[in-house]
């Protein structure tokens, strides 16, 4: 698939406290008109999106791992969280058949 075409997103992927460990949700996905535009809206997210945690955000680091994936640290007063802000491309949207999805 052509680099420009298709439908591109920045997403968001955060760590959230569980019972007794740490798991993985996925946050918003914001859509893009292409891959440059969600590269652009991806370093705009990871400057300043507020996720649930920590409740008082003390300090917020971002790093680039790559060209599309950015790694943001978020420090409380008390704890540690962190997302993972990555460019995406939609390459396919089916339904349980396998056939494109009409929704």
């Amino acid at each position: 698939m052509d680099e420009n075409q298709g439908r591109w997103a920045a997403m968001v992927e955060q760590s959230q406290s569980g019972q007794d460990a740490y798991v993985w949700a996925v946050g918003p996905i914001q859509l893009a008109d292409s891959r440059e535009h969600a590269r652009a809206v991806a370093a705009e997210l990871a400057k300043t999106y507020r996720p649930t945690h920590p409740r008082r955000l003390r300090r917020r680091s971002v790093f680039r791992h790559g060209e599309d994936t950015l790694f943001v640290l978020l420090e409380g007063m008390s704890s540690k969280f962190h997302l993972r802000i990555t460019v995406v491309q939609l390459v396919a949207d089916l339904d349980a058949e396998g056939r494109p999805f009409e929704g």
